[in-house]
């Protein structure tokens, strides 16, 4: 099994990296060999974005290969921590966790049926844009466990964790010390998954997310005209779920954050003795960082979907 996987994940390299060759190729044909008249402006976009997003699969899937230990010692503490604090009857999968889910699946579901689909309609059309297309489906397999595994989960726990110390705090009484302990613990989770999504793999993920969100909405809007069908079907399903993924989920990033300042303002305000109150001042916030020195709050997504519309706004007028 452990061979079949490291085969496996070998060839997704080579294509990868063939991918690459293909697409710096062409590009570099256009810049070196201007032709007359020049390629329509959506096939240059559409390099781009391919170039883009296989650049930030080998980022992510490199980081992950190397320090695949950190990752897995990640969501098993995660694991172990929802089972230690879950009340009963509650559930890390609530429906916006399972919201996220069924639009990952989707979009990967639909990356080879449009593959399918082109080649029908166009069986002229050259490989290297179908085999795009189904190599991206491979790739969004990986993002989907990088976003709806690595980034949501622990999130997910770190909120689970906080209401469990909410209910302490509530209480009263010997539970403080509870709600204490639950914190440094809350502390080991967040610097694990900043350690986890630490340069580059962030700062990849969202610069990729914005750029990409762009790219499809300038293909969607402007070049709809001239684009074949199934491949306009293809960056529609795209922006819908970068959408999804910039509005929702990078908003729900902050959660943890939000929280753990409400729990540390209630904790400021007890009554208890010097020693608790010092232990309560060395606290710190739940940040998920954004790899470049700063993190989610409730502001992130929209900041990174402003940038998205600047993009948009560049690409239309040149």
């Amino acid at each position: 099994m452990k061979n079949s996987n490291k085969s496996r994940r070998t060839f997704l390299y080579f294509l990868i990296i063939l991918h690459l060759m293909v697409i710096l190729k062409w590009l570099l044909d256009q810049w070196l060999y201007p032709v007359n008249p020049p390629p329509e402006t959506w096939k240059f976009v559409l390099m781009y974005y391919c170039l883009i997003l296989f650049v930030t699969s080998v980022v992510i899937v490199a980081k992950y290969t190397i320090h695949n230990n950190e990752t897995i010692f990640l969501l098993n503490s995660a694991l172990q921590i929802e089972q230690d604090v879950m009340v009963q009857g509650s559930d890390v999968a609530q429906l916006y966790y399972i919201g996220l889910n069924a639009i990952s699946t989707a979009s990967v579901v639909l990356m080879p049926i449009n593959c399918c689909v082109f080649a029908l309609r166009q069986p002229c059309m050259p490989p290297v844009v179908t085999s795009a297309i189904y190599l991206e489906s491979s790739i969004m397999c990986a993002g989907t466990f990088t976003v709806t595994v690595v980034l949501t989960y622990p999130s997910q726990v770190k909120v689970i964790l906080l209401g469990s110390m909410n209910r302490d705090l509530n209480t009263g009484g010997p539970h403080v010390s509870s709600c204490l302990r639950k914190y440094r613990i809350l502390e080991l989770l967040v610097d694990m998954h900043n350690l986890v999504l630490k340069q580059p793999v962030m700062s990849a993920l969202v610069g990729c997310v914005t750029t990409l969100e762009s790219f499809t909405l300038y293909i969607v809007i402007a070049s709809r005209s001239v684009v074949p069908l199934p491949l306009l079907l293809l960056f529609a399903a795209v922006a819908v779920s970068m959408f999804f993924v910039i509005v929702r989920l990078f908003k729900m990033m902050s959660n943890p954050f939000i929280k753990s300042v409400e729990l540390l303002n209630s904790l400021k305000r007890m009554n208890e003795s010097k020693q608790i109150k010092r232990c309560v001042q060395s606290f710190r916030e739940a940040k998920l960082t954004l790899g470049d020195g700063k993190f989610f709050d409730t502001s992130t997504s929209l900041v990174i979907w402003a940038k998205c519309i600047d993009l948009l706004i560049t690409f239309l007028l040149t």
